[in-house]
């Protein structure tokens, strides 16, 4: 699964907090994603930067990379390498 659908999912399971949540909180919630959604196209159209990512976040991709990196040079294996994945969810 691509990282920015598990960012997204994250954040979602993270607001509603629950399996079975308010149908108004969710309302607000995809409200918000779509005005998020709609500026970041926006700002992309005009060739506005994005906002600079968490350092935190920066740690992983690059983590993330140095795994894709070994596993294509054949350094590891692919269990190694989604277990190091799976660990880091």
């Amino acid at each position: 699964m691509p990282v920015h659908l598990e960012a997204y999912n994250n954040k979602l399971k993270a607001l509603m907090g629950i399996a079975y949540p308010c149908i108004f909180k969710s309302i607000e919630f995809f409200l918000k994603q779509e005005t998020s959604s709609f500026l970041k196209y926006q700002n992309a159209l005009v060739d506005k930067p994005p906002p600079p990512r968490k350092k935190l976040d920066i740690g992983k991709d690059n983590q993330l990379y140095i795994y894709k990196k070994m596993l294509r040079g054949g350094d590891t294996t692919l269990a190694c390498y989604i277990k190091y994945v799976i660990k880091k969810s």
